[in-house]
């Protein structure tokens, strides 16, 4: 029956989305975050999500003269630079044939990510998206923390498995912790009560699935990530109180494990998890000397078949740390790019919010929440190898999508007798209301 559904579902949607893309670009998300053909046990029966890409790209053809738009976008040209230089490190890998098949999931990551800023030009649309990228994997967080609560209290050692790029706890961890700021902030987006319960639920659930994987830089990537929320909040202590309500007890019911976990941060120097990964760290920097230009090949295949010459022992592990992962695999170029697209837009991002609190109150919370998500990722993935995690390109998209949107809205702002956002977004505008920290449009 679940598999009979999400075939409907999908078929729908596949089907919408040759006529409205957008649409299609929406449920691709959905999917490609949630992953509903693992959760449903239907994995590897259809391509559900080449499906959904499919129809996206054929309905996106007619708008291949917006195309121009991309290249307007100067964060797209640098993202578009990125895929270049990772190109170039599969061409120049050590054993290029290693680098094909990570590459190609990367590429149909890349892709679909590129819809974004072509299809989400309007705060509406801005709206949908954040919502989705929020809801998606809230609902993972749901699922696996309520399931720990119910348990008495667990310990996540996996996460979806099956394929896909939550595959383990600690991309488990990760992805909650972007998304928990997103669930925190999209309260706003809707006018409804109980859907703003709804959603503190699931921020409540996410914190415990996050706590029961026992990952350390799960744990560090969430506090990060709302650290912002506490300090732009006007209630600092309040928000404070409440995510220790809200982490408690899940924390009660793990505690032993989980603080002996924790504690074990301050032992970087003895502790064998945190010793490996500093000499997986100094083998990754050793071999980029080796290979400073265009790394010794795109993905981790290559790293794990060589870092063994470079430990002196026998071993196959990745870099553990996205930012060295990158270095070694695609060279001092791709990581300088790579490091720039994302420290450049949390800057943007700041500085968006920044201008928006003082021209058009209400409307900072879109550049916030996804700054908080972003600083959540740029802090987990020091943590792990994850270069082609899809929910920080999606992320970092939104944020190049979110540059025009914001310029049109300061324009409309500007123009004689604007009391607002343009005509069809006021109601959009007017939802923008986070729990009591700031107010509908135009009002304080």
């Amino acid at each position: 029956m679940r598999t009979e559904l999400l075939i409907v579902i999908v078929g729908v949607l596949a089907l919408t989305a040759l006529v409205k893309p957008r649409i299609g670009l929406f449920g691709y998300v959905w999917f490609a975050l949630m992953r509903p053909d693992i959760l449903s046990w239907s994995a590897g029966i259809i391509p559900y999500s080449n499906v959904l890409a499919t129809a996206t790209l054929l309905g996106s053809l007619r708008y291949i003269l917006d195309l121009r738009l991309l290249l307007a976008n100067a964060m797209v040209r640098w993202f578009l630079l990125l895929q270049v230089l990772f190109l170039a490190s599969v061409f120049c890998a050590v054993r290029p044939d290693l680098t094909y098949m990570e590459y190609n999931l990367f590429l149909r990551v890349t892709v679909m990510t590129l819809l974004i800023p072509l299809f989400v030009r309007t705060l509406g649309d801005m709206k949908i998206l954040l919502a989705v990228l929020a809801l998606s994997i809230g609902a993972l967080g749901v699922k696996f923390g309520l399931w720990g609560l119910l348990q008495g209290g667990v310990r996540f050692n996996g996460g979806l498995g099956n394929g896909g790029l939550i595959s383990d706890n600690n991309c488990l961890a990760l992805a909650l912790a972007m998304a928990a700021p997103l669930c925190w902030y999209a309260r706003g987006f809707f006018a409804s009560r109980w859907i703003r319960l709804g959603l503190m639920g699931m921020l409540f659930s996410t914190i415990a699935a996050i706590v029961m994987t026992h990952s350390r830089g799960g744990a560090l990537a969430f506090v990060a990530g709302f650290a912002p929320v506490v300090l732009r909040s006007q209630r600092k202590l309040g928000i404070v109180v409440l995510l220790v309500i809200l982490s408690a007890p899940a924390v009660f019911l793990v505690r032993d494990s989980y603080f002996a976990r924790l504690e074990s941060i301050a032992d970087y120097d003895t502790e064998v998890s945190a010793v490996s990964r500093i000499e997986y760290a100094r083998a990754a920097v050793a071999m980029w000397k080796d290979h400073p230009l265009m790394g010794v090949g795109f993905g981790t295949t290559n790293f794990t078949r060589l870092v063994g010459n470079y430990l002196g022992r026998d071993d196959s592990h990745v870099a553990h740390n996205t930012y060295l992962q990158v270095l070694v695999d695609s060279g001092i170029f791709a990581f300088l790019n790579y490091c720039g697209l994302l420290f450049g837009a949390l800057y943007g991002l700041q500085r968006s919010a920044s201008r928006l609190r003082e021209r058009l109150p209400g409307i900072e919370i879109y550049p916030q929440m996804m700054q908080c998500a972003l600083v959540a990722f740029a802090v987990g993935s020091t943590f792990l190898s994850r270069v082609n995690f899809d929910y920080w390109y999606m992320l970092l998209m939104a944020a190049a999508a979110w540059i025009p949107i914001e310029r049109q809205l300061l324009a409309e702002a500007d123009e004689p007798g604007a009391g607002g956002p343009g005509v069809g977004e006021q109601e959009t505008a007017a939802a923008v209301a986070p729990a009591g920290e700031v107010y509908a449009y135009g009002a304080r």
